[in-house]
């Protein structure tokens, strides 16, 4: 059953609740911070481009994804969209969400030599990072599981004016997915302690 349906509301009503907890959830994702070994790499969200691939396409949205890396698997995650594809921008975006002194671990790709410096940075070559597991398996595995999101649950590509606030559904709700009996109720706080948001912010 359809949300309009099952709440008895307009379209556009149910759409603007939607957001404004999206919007509450980054919010909440604003001040909760990786660390001990987190892999970085980065990835392009959007749409399709026939006959075109790679970095220079205009209608996808570079996002830097950084992971926890645990003895059994991902830890946190977090997902941020860059505006342009600058390093500094790059490098900025790390530096919010991940502790200093954190140990960095991503590919030998040049873009990300702009992480030099941030803390116990670890830049080696795939091979070098995983001999039998594969390289980066975390962030591949975010990656691939935030596209099923937006493809299986929206069935598109999001625009990208509204795509940080489904990064930050998705990230919300994987951080918290050992814990989901308490997950309606940390949505309820996140949206309690989240500032007033207004109709023409996410519009």
């Amino acid at each position: 059953m359809r949300a309009t349906n099952l709440l008895e509301m307009h379209y556009t009503t149910v759409w603007n609740m939607m957001h404004k907890i999206r919007e509450a959830m980054s919010q909440k994702l604003e001040h909760e911070m990786l660390s001990g070994f987190v892999e970085i790499d980065d990835a392009f969200y959007g749409g399709k481009t026939k006959g075109k691939s790679g970095r220079a396409l205009q209608n996808k949205r570079q996002v830097v994804v950084m992971v926890e890396r645990l003895e059994i698997g991902a830890g946190d995650a977090a997902l941020v969209m860059l505006h342009n594809q600058s390093g500094p921008a790059f490098r900025q975006a790390v530096m919010r969400h991940v502790e200093p002194m954190t140990h960095i671990r991503t590919d030998g790709y040049p873009h990300n030599s702009v992480l030099h410096g941030l803390g116990k940075l670890n830049m080696q070559t795939l091979g070098q990072i995983y001999s039998e597991e594969g390289p980066l398996k975390n962030v591949d595995r975010v990656i691939s599981l935030s596209k099923r999101f937006l493809l299986g649950t929206y069935h598109q590509y999001c625009a990208r004016a509204h795509l940080p606030r489904f990064l930050a559904e998705f990230t919300f709700r994987f951080n918290r997915r050992y814990r989901w009996c308490q997950l309606f109720s940390r949505v309820v706080a996140a949206c309690a302690l989240c500032s007033p948001v207004p109709y023409a912010a996410i519009s």
